[in-house]
């Protein structure tokens, strides 16, 4: 601990850890994600070889990438862009066969900021994955990892310093699944530790002792096949978590126990598609009275399906308690969901499209968030052992607390290698897989707006600050052309756009100001899925260029300003394909702006940060040929 240590910010810090669908995801319940998933495939595989059949194989990679964020530090209001150079190594050693295995496995992650170098992060994880299959009925697997780690900045607990929190994970687990004819039991148990460094501020460094903690579960899931395809169980879980500080820095003692107990069904509906749903209950008590006990109902579902022509996807929701460090709350109640697909045409091509959503609702004080996050990507083989990709991630926080709102676009280039090769074989040249059908081609298309524009405003007032967000809705129009190929049903293409005066708002009060979006254009690509009809659904990452109109009038004193602000944004949407070249398409769009300032006095400036949200409608048409047969 150091000597200089100011009691850190966190109250004012609410957001989400970095928006991915794995770690906000476990549809599994109670016990481990691994060692269900684990298990599962182990219900279907085969039973144990008394022959020797161990292998062993060796695999390394290396991922070096270029990322461009908008908004380092998931601020609402003077947000900072910055340019981020990563390389990612890896190793991966797996030895075993039919009856037992073990991997050990080996990753980093190295980050340089091109001018926040204070950001700059080393994170490491090493890993060991065992299993032992006793008998086709009995298997048993085991491991753990430790993690060199940095905390996000969009994290519900980042201590706002002047670079990242630094902490260490350890985690192992064990777990068992037995079965009896139509009968089974998975039993399982985790133990997991943080340890979390002081971090830097302007005026010391921040304590974060009192975050050290250590946490145990045990569960089991007991169930029964009631018919092909269809089981249903029950399962329950204990765990308790200890603090290593009895107070933590804000008077509290955050040590707890909790359970949960659910009841649910499993269904495996083809080979290609399963799921489950259950629901529950989820209980925690608190050592410290005046931390509220938390009684919530639970619930859980996965559903997934793989498609024999290389569509993938699955659509996942649960429901959790989380710690928290907020002064007064006890914890947030975190609800999630995420719906991801992804489609492979080509061994040497893929792409994916992930939509994700969180809802934290704090216990014990009246504060709620919710985050919604999008990724997509695509990855191309330039050999067997060499791949580029592109990957692009947009977040939105929208807070119940002014000023905690934020958004943030990532966009990612990448080049990777790896020691064991892709598999080619028989697959044929690309080329030929390209469809010259609709909806490929040139199209043309008009549309019209319903959206909203809402800005983040930020001024001094008096001898504090104003944090307020503004905002209404309005019509417009626009245009779009583009182009596209269809690798069987991978849509890949680009587009140019323009729109319309869309909406705008003002504030009369003392102060008067109003924001209005005025003309805009851009371009972006466009990353979608071809049914059986030619029917589209799409993604779609791109940059606008906006003006703004912006007035403000302060103590009789008026304002005007034009400007053109910069934005990334992404959309999601659907071009239904008629029986000749026309289309119709409906589309959501969301567009965030970089912030600009407008002089309210002498020396002193109100921040304004503007994102829009638009829904689609319109017509097209499209130059490519016509399937009579569609």
């Amino acid at each position: 601990m150091t000597a200089n240590l100011t009691k850190r910010p966190r109250a004012l810090k609410a957001g989400v850890r970095r928006f991915s669908a794995a770690a906000l995801m476990s549809a599994a319940g109670a016990i481990p994600d691994y060692a269900f998933a684990q298990a599962q495939q182990a219900a279907e595989s085969e039973p144990a070889s008394t022959e020797s059949d161990i292998a062993a194989g060796l695999d390394l990679w290396v991922d070096a990438a270029t990322t461009f964020s908008d908004n380092i530090f998931a601020t609402q209001n003077d947000k900072a862009a910055d340019f981020i150079f990563s390389l990612e190594p890896g190793a991966k050693l797996s030895i075993g066969g039919k009856s037992a295995g073990v991997t050990i496995r080996g990753e980093g992650e190295v980050a340089r900021y091109d001018r926040n170098t204070g950001e700059d992060y080393d994170d490491w994880s090493a890993s060991v994955e065992t299993r032992a299959r006793i008998s086709r009925d009995f298997l048993l697997i085991g491991g753990g990892e430790y993690q060199w780690e940095h905390e996000s900045r969009t994290s519900p607990d980042d201590a706002n310093g002047s670079a990242p929190t630094q902490y260490e994970r350890g985690y192992a687990f064990g777990a068992a699944l037995i079965r009896s004819g139509a009968f089974y039991t998975r039993i399982g148990a985790t133990i997991e530790s943080f340890e979390f460094s002081d971090t830097e501020f302007t005026a010391g460094s921040i304590n974060n002792a009192d975050r050290d903690r250590l946490q145990i579960e045990a569960g089991a899931r007991a169930g029964v096949d009631v018919s092909k395809g269809l089981s249903v169980f029950i399962q329950g879980a204990q765990d308790r978590r200890e603090y290593d500080s009895e107070l933590d820095d804000f008077g509290f003692d955050r040590d707890s126990n909790g359970y949960s107990a659910a009841a649910g069904l499993r269904r495996v509906f083809s080979p290609y598609v399963s799921g489950e749903i259950y629901g529950g209950v989820i209980h925690r008590n608190y050592r410290d009275a005046s931390l509220p006990t938390i009684n919530t109902f639970d619930i859980g579902a996965e559903l997934k399906w793989k498609a024999p022509e290389g569509l993938s996807g699955s659509f996942q929701i649960d429901r959790r308690i989380e710690e928290t460090t907020l002064p007064g709350a006890s914890a947030y109640i975190l609800t999630s969901g995420a719906l991801s697909a992804s489609l492979s045409p080509h061994p040497r091509l893929s792409s994916g499209l992930s939509l994700t959503g969180a809802h934290f609702d704090y216990e014990g004080v009246d504060r709620s968030e919710f985050i919604v996050g999008v990724n997509a990507w695509t990855k191309y083989w330039l050999s067997r052992r060499l791949f580029a990709g592109v990957d692009y991630n947009f977040a939105q926080r929208t807070s119940s607390a002014a000023g905690f709102d934020f958004s943030e676009n990532r966009l990612t280039a990448r080049l990777g290698a790896q020691l064991s090769p892709r598999d080619f074989a028989g697959a044929g040249a690309l080329s030929d897989f390209i469809d010259a059908t609709a909806p490929g081609g040139l199209y043309l298309a008009a549309f019209g707006t319903y959206g909203a524009l809402t800005t983040g405003l930020d001024g001094p007032r008096g001898s504090g600050t104003n944090t307020a967000d503004f905002g209404d809705s309005g019509l417009g129009y626009g245009g779009a052309v583009g182009y596209g190929v269809v690798v069987k049903r991978l849509y890949l293409g680009v587009e140019l756009e323009g729109t319309s005066d869309s909406a705008r708002w003002s504030h009369l009060s003392g102060r008067e100001f109003s924001a209005n979006k005025a003309n805009g254009f851009g371009g972006g690509v466009r990353v979608g899925y071809v049914t059986d009809r030619h029917d589209l659904f799409y993604g779609r990452f791109g940059v606008v260029s906006s003006e703004f109109e912006t007035r403000y009038v302060s103590h009789g004193a008026a304002v005007e300003e034009h400007e053109r602000e910069r934005g990334l944004g992404f959309g999601v949407g659907l071009e239904a394909q008629d029986h000749g070249r026309g289309f119709m398409k409906v589309e959501y769009a969301v567009a965030s702006y970089d912030d600009y300032d407008i002089a309210t006095g002498s020396s002193t400036f109100d921040n304004f940060a503007n994102i829009e949200s638009q829904f689609r409608f319109g017509v097209g048409l499209r130059t490519g040929v016509v399937d009579d047969a569609g």
